[in-house]
This record gives structure tokens, C-alpha cells and sequence, in this order.
């Protein structure tokens, strides 16, 4: 068991990648996002996508 507990934050590292990966390939499947004229959302969307990743992580580490 606490085998387990040494390496939850690489296994939390990894999940957190994956989602980030996973939630990229979903955001670029939105056609407003990618015909979007305002640079604001171009550049907004996956800055604030990315930001709420890493703060969930950051929870995430706390309790691990």
C-alpha cells in the first residue's frame, strides 16, 4: 500500500496529461473556436483550458 502512495504524483502527473491531451484534441473539433475571428478566443480558450488544468492538478497534489 504504500508502494501506491509513492507514486501517486506521477500517476496524477500522467492523468492530468492525458485529459490535457484529450480536451486539446476535443477543443480543436469546435468549429466556432477554429472559424473564430476574435484573437481573444484563439488565444483564451485553451490558455483558460490550461489554467483549470494545472489549478485541478494543483488540488489533485495537495491531497495526494
Amino acid at each position: 500500500m504504500e508502494d501506491f502512495f509513492k507514486g501517486a504524483p506521477e500517476l496524477i502527473a500522467a492523468v492530468g496529461a492525458a485529459f490535457t491531451a484529450a480536451g486539446t484534441w476535443v477543443m480543436s473539433k469546435f468549429k466556432w473556436w477554429k472559424e473564430s475571428d476574435s484573437k481573444l478566443v484563439k488565444i483564451g480558450v485553451p490558455l483558460a483550458t490550461f489554467i483549470l488544468v494545472m489549478l485541478v492538478l494543483s488540488a489533485l497534489q495537495k491531497v495526494a
